[in-house]
């Protein structure tokens, strides 16, 4: 064992009766790059705040060098040389990218800021992660790659030796991707020892060296990544994924749920579409594509022109009420801004739209709201269950299930709109979330959800529609799809319309 390793014995952690962690062990060598994987709720970020010292396990040690960091405080961890970059910044918005680099471990001269300085270390720094950021601009006026590449240089400048990377690349385009995966195989090649957690399973094997799977708080897997591939990653981290793959999605058409014509709004348009009853539409594209302005349009969102209709009934311009009272309804994309509610209890953002409903002479109903969320908590296999449990403190698989969950107990669901409904959540929740839609497609729900993943359309969806530039240049059964297909299409305009 490498003498300057980070060395995790026996970790474990609880809270009542609850237990996180178990006797987990893990060791992350300089110049390695060691993926963490697990299913939402395994408990990968209670064991990133072990290692941080954000969080304090109930038994184990965290060695660094030899060092021991259990007890440390989260900022004495940091000068250790433990680096966490989480998937939520710690930049702060209205301050320069430079004055976030060194906040708190400022360069000086005698009692002053050598500002001067500290401009030529982080332009050294930004040029090294091959990025041209300057260093005095706001880091609110920064693109989401950008940001995360600043981070990664206020690690550096930290002098980071073990760097713990929290989904980095969740919310970044394919080129952010390309060009932060390229800084951390370097950061390794240099000797710095990487911990990368994340759902995307074809980066995993593309830079990691060893992997390490958990499941309940148990490392069930722990090896090097030769003889890996995404699938068998998938099949360690959820053995249900298999099953899903396997189980055979109809085909059946029935009548017309939704209809649109002549769609048309900001970023997409014209659109004509139609989704059976109990149909499940994918709507493929790469970013830009449209997808998100048609659904957010369809629903009510945005203006447009054109018609919408469900079951013949035509839907007024702009009313998101009289979409849901018609039985169309959305799960956007963003679930941070536009989804969860923080302050929230679980409990509480799943019953909000249902309050009418469930309130009796004017007053909250606590007990039917318990046993509404009780009921959701079921079928989604939310964890953990507590009703009090602030939405906040959820991992973000279920935070994706609490927003989904707030319409399966809806009167009068037709038509459920997605908008990347797993985007950043992991192989163990996407199969109860897939499982989920398909139920209600059984149940006559029609689905239309919009993805970036060619493997996830033609997983889950019947029907797969591909846009590029805000139109309709392929519709497909999914059956008859391919991967490279797809993507020909979302980046080559078709014309006129493929159709299979």
């Amino acid at each position: 064992m490498n003498p300057s390793a980070l060395v995790v014995n026996g970790l474990s952690k609880s809270y009542g009766r609850s237990r996180v962690l178990s006797a987990v062990d893990l060791t992350v060598d300089p110049g390695s790059v060691r993926a963490l994987l697990g299913p939402n709720g395994a408990g990968k970020s209670t064991l990133i705040g072990c290692l941080s010292g954000a969080t304090s396990p109930d038994a184990g040690s965290v060695r660094l060098g030899g060092v021991e960091l259990v007890g440390e405080t989260p900022a004495q961890v940091r000068r250790s040389g433990l680096s966490v970059i989480y998937q939520s910044f710690s930049l702060v918005g209205p301050m320069s990218v430079v004055d976030n680099i060194f906040l708190g471990d400022e360069l000086c001269r005698g009692p002053f800021i050598d500002r001067s300085s500290q401009r030529t270390e982080a332009q050294r720094l930004l040029s090294d992660l091959g990025i041209s950021v300057n260093p005095d601009a706001m880091v609110d006026d920064l693109s989401v790659g950008a940001k995360q590449l600043v981070e990664i240089a206020k690690a550096e400048h930290h002098q980071a030796k073990v760097l713990v990377l929290d989904e980095p690349t969740a919310a970044l385009s394919d080129r952010e991707t390309t060009v932060l995966l390229d800084h951390v195989r370097r950061l390794a090649d240099s000797g710095v020892a990487v911990l990368y957690v994340s759902h995307r399973l074809n980066e995993i094997v593309e830079i990691a060296d060893c992997v390490t799977v958990l499941r309940d708080g148990v490392v069930v897997e722990a090896g090097p990544i030769q003889g890996h591939n995404t699938d068998s990653l998938a099949a360690a981290i959820s053995p249900g994924l298999t099953e899903l793959a396997a189980t055979e999605v109809g085909s059946e058409r029935r009548s017309t749920r939704l209809r649109a014509r002549g769609v048309s709004c900001t970023g997409a348009g014209p659109v004509d579409l139609e989704v059976a009853e109990g149909e499940i539409l994918a709507l493929f594209g790469l970013l830009g594509a449209g997808r998100t302005e048609l659904l957010e349009t369809m629903v009510g969102l945005t203006s447009r022109t054109g018609s919408v209709e469900i079951d013949g009934q035509a839907l007024p311009v702009g009313s998101i009420r009289k979409a849901i009272s018609a039985g169309l309804m959305l799960v956007p994309g963003d679930r941070k801004t536009g989804g969860i509610f923080e302050p929230f209890t679980a409990a509480e953002n799943v019953v909000l739209p249902h309050q009418k409903t469930l309130a009796g002479n004017g007053f909250r109903q606590t007990d039917a709201e318990a046993r509404m969320y009780s009921r959701v908590v079921e079928a989604l296999n939310i964890q953990p269950a507590n009703h009090g449990i602030l939405a906040s403190s959820l991992s973000g698989g279920n935070q994706q299930k609490l927003v989904l969950g707030r319409w399966l107990p809806a009167e009068g669901l037709r038509v459920l709109l997605l908008d990347e409904p797993t985007q950043g959540v992991d192989v163990g929740a996407r199969v109860e979330l897939y499982r989920s839609l398909q139920s209600l497609a059984a149940d006559r729900v029609s689905i239309v959800f919009a993805t970036s993943e060619p493997e996830e359309a033609i997983l889950l969806a019947h029907r797969i529609v591909v846009m590029y530039q805000g139109e309709i240049v392929m519709d497909v059964m999914a059956a008859e799809a391919d991967e490279a297909s797809l993507l020909h299409a979302a980046q080559t305009p078709l014309n006129p319309i493929e159709r299979s």
